[in-house]
């Protein structure tokens, strides 16, 4: 153990400090900002809250794409490593824990990332500079940030099961295998297709065969066996949690229209235009290399075809794109490792990318350098001190900026959604995402309710009571 410290000190130095760094602006953002939304955030919170008193019921925070459906802890967002979670706030019930762990382990893919690098190229710079722009890319920086998204454990064991591939390391291997299908259900498709990527271009054809077996088996099992037993009331939203939108309600109907309607399927993927401007963002911070190695491919492939092919969701693609820049990384590894003599040049080609990267798209690491990060504003201890005041056991309806402040308890609501909620808490300071899916003006409306009266107001910050 002291040796591997010794060995890898540069490398724990960097992860560590994006780590830290990572923390640092989730903390801020979500305890002094009020940045994090209920969808984002809230929504784990509630469910991770609830299984920590053994409750499974469903959320109460937000239909899923107004199809008239709650979540339970089981449904689309199951992840047993949410029970982990669960467990830590049995210690503590504090959302902070979310923070902690989504920073710990988006650096921690950054660490694998060095070990892959390593062990392809034996270059120690070339292996620093690897997890560098990983860390430091800024579609990485904005899925970190956006609250919290579970798919960054499944990203960190795909991860482990390239390094599991490049040492040759078996037992690493099958238990990424296990780990990226106990994270969540979409991870299973992602196995197979790691299995046709073993096949093809690793050479290992019965490992390859087993992994795409265990894949599709496990899509199978846990959508349509596993589920329906455990959570009564399930719905089938596989086709949701794949992102698969316009191109298909399922696996069945996506294969259906590849067939019959390629055209509208490539309009699909490159419009709007905004979709071409996520994937430049998320390429250019990698120098465009991952181009050009094919070993990618297949799983790259996937995970644009299943983003890009959401029209629904267009603004949360790149927000829920872990898996992206694990493959992006790892597809520079394994390209450079081709020109071993030339390694050193390709580590300072693409620390300048990433460096000019953040420059032009502005990454929110970036905040460290602004004085507002530093400023508690009157307005958000305005809506401390609402918060304060709220019973810890009534139903709460309130705006996006608020609910993930609340939802530690059975029934919070994400306005305009009100219920039978005996209290609504507003944070009435009108900035981008605080009131989604409501408006600031029909939240601002509530104040002339006769069905509500105002029982705290200070500026912005208001609590409602039902008479």
């Amino acid at each position: 153990m002291k040796n591997f410290f010794k060995n890898n000190l540069p490398a724990l130095i960097l992860v560590g400090f994006f780590f830290t760094a990572y923390f640092i602006v989730l903390f801020v953002k979500h305890n002094f900002q009020f940045q994090t939304f209920g969808l984002d955030l809230g929504f784990y919170d509630q469910i991770i809250f609830k299984a920590s008193q053994w409750d499974f019921t469903k959320s109460t925070i937000a239909e899923v794409l107004n199809r008239n459906h709650f979540l339970s802890f089981f449904e689309n967002d199951f992840h047993l490593t949410l029970l982990l979670i669960s467990l830590l706030y049995k210690i503590i019930p504090n959302v902070n824990w979310i923070f902690f762990i989504q920073a710990l382990f988006s650096a921690l893919i950054g660490l694998v990332v060095y070990f892959i690098a390593k062990a392809k190229t034996q270059n120690q710079l070339f292996s620093l500079v690897c997890p560098f722009i990983l860390l430091f890319s800024v579609p990485y920086q904005h899925v970190i940030f956006d609250g919290f998204t579970p798919e960054v454990f499944g990203a960190f064991f795909l991860a482990l099961a390239f390094l599991g591939l490049v040492k040759n390391n078996l037992k690493l291997f099958w238990i990424s295998i296990f780990g990226m299908l106990v994270s969540k259900v979409e991870f299973s498709p992602v196995v197979a297709i790691l299995g046709l990527t073993v096949i093809v271009f690793e050479k290992k054809a019965k490992q390859g065969i087993i992994t795409m077996i265990i894949g599709v088996l496990a899509f199978i099992l846990l959508v349509y066996v596993v589920y329906p037993l455990i959570s009564p009331g399930y719905q089938n939203y596989a086709h949701y949690s794949l992102g698969y939108g316009q191109i298909g309600q399922n696996p069945q109907e996506v294969i259906v229209n590849l067939i019959t309607k390629p055209l509208f399927i490539l309009r699909v993927l490159i419009t709007p235009i905004i979709k071409l401007q996520y994937l430049f963002q998320q390429l250019f911070s990698f120098g465009f290399i991952p181009l050009l190695n094919p070993t990618i491919f297949p799983l790259l492939f996937f995970e644009l075809f299943t983003r890009m092919g959401n029209n629904i969701m267009i603004a949360k693609w790149p927000l829920h794109s872990y898996t992206i820049s694990v493959l992006l990384a790892i597809g520079t590894i394994y390209f450079s490792a081709r020109f071993k003599n030339k390694l050193t040049i390709f580590a300072g080609i693409f620390l300048l990318f990433s460096l000019i990267g953040d420059m032009i798209f502005h990454g929110p690491l970036n905040s460290f350098l602004k004085s507002d990060f530093y400023t508690y504003n009157q307005w958000a201890k305005n809506n401390q001190e609402l918060l304060d005041i709220v019973p810890g056991n009534v139903a709460v309806s309130a705006n996006n900026s608020l609910v993930p402040h609340l939802s530690q308890r059975e029934k919070i609501y994400l306005l305009p959604n009100i219920a039978d909620a005996q209290y609504i808490a507003l944070d009435l300071q009108d900035r981008p995402n605080a009131h989604t899916p409501s408006s600031y003006s029909a939240n601002k409306e509530l104040l002339t309710q006769n069905r509500f009266k105002i029982i705290f107001q200070k500026e912005n910050a208001v609590l409602l009571k039902r008479l």
